[in-house]
């Protein structure tokens, strides 16, 4: 995304290495560009309709809703989403990752680490542009990814996991953290 724009460029693979690029002026849809030109806007891409196809996420702008652009191979359809989920991704301290947690094929969006949050919180998606919610007790999880420098991370489509770790090491939600792990 370019700056409070809502034009996105995209370097699509040609499946031997070489990409070609292209812009796309997504201003066109309100709700995109609302969501796109706020301060904080977070831009994910995941396959959020099952085409396996990537498409693209825009939370910000409006926190309370998420601009999902749909991408058809050429362009993008896209749509509005008002479940919530944008007041949980842009909660100060919360740290936000995309992968398909429940198996269904269609990726949802994992949320944890909000300022005094025990829970992990998951937007699980719907294949049309609304997010069904759920919260999940999260131990320790929740505490851990707010220690500086831990970013979130999925794993492999279909495995449903959510992982938190410092760049010189990686810890396990269902492990026990060792006590230079836990913040301060």
């Amino acid at each position: 995304m370019h700056g409070t724009s809502a034009v996105v460029t995209l370097a699509r693979s040609q499946g031997n290495g070489a990409f070609t690029s292209s812009t796309l002026d997504l201003s066109y849809n309100f709700p995109f560009k609302q969501s796109a030109a706020g301060p904080g806007t977070t831009l994910m891409s995941g396959d959020f309709d099952g085409d396996a196809l990537d498409d693209l996420a825009v939370i910000g702008g409006s926190p309370t809703r998420v601009a999902i652009a749909f991408s058809n191979s050429a362009t993008f359809d896209i749509e509005e989403d008002g479940s919530g989920i944008g007041l949980w991704v842009t909660t100060p301290g919360a740290k936000s990752v995309v992968g398909d947690f429940d198996g269904d094929g269609l990726d949802d969006i994992a949320v944890t680490g909000g300022s005094g949050w025990t829970d992990i919180r998951v937007g699980f998606s719907l294949g049309y542009g609304g997010f069904r919610l759920a919260q999940f007790p999260g131990a320790n999880f929740p505490a851990w990814s707010r220690t500086t420098g831990v970013r979130m991370v999925s794993g492999a489509s279909g495995q449903r996991s959510c992982a938190s770790g410092t760049p010189s090491r990686s810890s396990s939600p269902s492990k026990q953290p060792s006590s230079s792990s836990q913040p301060s």
